[in-house]
């Protein structure tokens, strides 16, 4: 049997397992210059003309590299000459755009490199997008999660499939590749960057495997196999998790969860809706580690009713009481500068999540609610109202009853978070407190029907925890 044949018929099982080459689909192909890119290349030329199905290959010049980097561009355009593969050549500036961003050489080189590929393939109309990695790979990716923390998403290394982008090689040792290219005298291109010990995977490469292959010479085959087991553990557990997304609720860019909810679901399916929560939030799986979820985990199992974490992507974690807050860190606001409120119009603060409008009327028969309500417009003409953050000493006789209340009381008994406490907007003249966003109008403020008034509406208020 011929060499190709066996390799196909090696990577065939996860080939179909994850769908990565459908009938009569369009296929791109990632092709950096090097062993596993033109192996991968090859193979798929090859099951090409058993298989209808249409290759084209993608290249990507990082400019890190220099005259190397121009070259690794013209050998893949010349290989796929040869071959009569359609190639598609993209490049930039990593160096310069890690800088501006503040980000790493290999992440920003990566985030790069996917972005060309996914705009060539929507160019394309392609179905998948194949990339070259091994089990090799895999093994490197889950010793370096392993190194930084990792839970079990984490250990099941890199996924087969992810959307369009497919590995087909992922269960193929380099040793496989390795006698592929030999058996059909394959050129390819050596990156000198790679044996850069400087990189964290570089030095698991030269200086960790080596002894680890000394103990496991199938140690690729051996990962491989348990990640494969691990996988359907971890899609089994997503599943399980997955019944309980309804315990994630939006509040505004926020997210917030029953603590009482979470406390009764295993530490398994909880973190799994931390790491959903996030997902939506914006944060990056790769950034989020064991350390952070164990975090959060502290919040809803300890003693404080209002601990908070910070983690990476400008996300904080706040306990709220029984419930778990997740809001971006720019809402964590201390306070604000008093404004005048307008006889008609609207309150904009560009850093504060609320809108409040005033809008000049009769009084209706309707009694107020707490983000909505009249107040008597003559005495707001003689007594000129501002919007201010509360005062020590506050306190209100709401017009709704209930006795004269202490702001700070009745924030504290309605479980205002206490970072949130002084971004609530009291309205006050110079005398008294004449309403309280989420709580009304004072009873001497308030308008009676057919009145002269002031209509005020407040929206984007995050009174988290608050029962009206």
């Amino acid at each position: 049997m011929k060499n190709n044949d066996m390799l196909i018929q090696q990577i065939s099982p996860l080939a179909e397992e994850y769908d990565m080459i459908p009938a009569h689909s369009v296929v791109l192909c990632a092709v950096s210059g090097g062993a596993d890119s033109v192996c991968l290349l090859h193979v798929l030329h090859m099951w090409q003309q058993k298989t209808d199905f249409a290759l084209h290959a993608a290249h990507y010049n990082h400019r890190l590299r220099g005259d190397a980097s121009d070259g690794d561009a013209d050998f893949v355009r010349a290989l796929c000459r040869q071959w009569n593969i359609p190639c598609h050549m993209g490049s930039g500036d990593v160096r310069q755009t890690a800088a501006q961003a503040g980000r790493g050489l290999e992440e920003t080189a990566r985030q790069m490199r996917y972005q060309f590929l996914q705009e060539t393939a929507e160019t394309l109309s392609a179905d998948r997008i194949a990339t070259a990695h091994t089990a090799d790979d895999n093994v490197e990716t889950i010793l370096m999660r392993l190194v930084r923390g990792s839970g079990l998403s984490g250990l099941c290394g890199i996924p087969p499939r992810r959307g369009k982008i497919v590995r087909p090689f992922l269960e193929l040792s380099r040793q496989d590749i390795m006698a592929y290219l030999n058996t059909y005298a394959l050129p390819y291109r050596e990156d000198e960057s790679n044996k850069d010990l400087t990189y964290t995977r570089n030095r698991l490469r030269h200086e960790v495997l080596p002894i680890l292959r000394e103990l496991n010479p199938n140690l690729p085959s051996t990962v491989a196999a348990a990640v494969r087991s691990l996988r359907q553990d971890n899609d089994c557990l997503n599943a399980a998790a997955a019944r309980h997304r309804t315990l994630i609720q939006p509040a505004e860019r926020s997210r917030v969860l029953s603590r009482t909810a979470l406390l009764r679901l295993p530490p398994a399916l909880s973190s799994r809706l931390f790491y959903q929560t996030l997902d939506e939030m914006g944060a990056s799986r790769k950034d989020i580690s064991a350390v952070h979820i164990s975090a959060i985990r502290h919040l809803i199992e300890g003693e404080d009713p209002s601990g908070r974490v910070t983690l990476p992507h400008g996300i904080v974690v706040q306990r709220v009481y029984d419930e778990l807050l997740f809001a971006p860190e720019s809402d964590f606001s201390d306070s604000f500068s008093p404004v005048s409120l307008p006889a008609h119009g609207q309150v904009h603060f560009s850093h504060l999540p609320w809108t409040i409008t005033v809008t000049p009327c009769s009084a209706p028969d309707s009694p107020p609610t707490g983000n909505m309500f009249f107040l008597d417009a003559v005495r707001a003409a003689q007594e000129p109202l501002t919007l201010r953050p509360r005062q020590t000493g506050d306190a209100i006789t709401p017009a709704r009853g209930g006795g004269t209340k202490s702001i700070k009381k009745w924030m504290i008994d309605i479980k205002i978070p206490r970072h949130l406490r002084d971004l609530v907007p009291v309205f006050a003249s110079e005398a008294q407190v004449a309403a309280v966003a989420g709580l009304g109008p004072a009873a001497q403020w308030a308008a009676r029907p057919g009145q002269p008034a002031l209509k005020i509406e407040i929206e984007g208020i995050p009174l988290y925890g608050t029962r009206h």
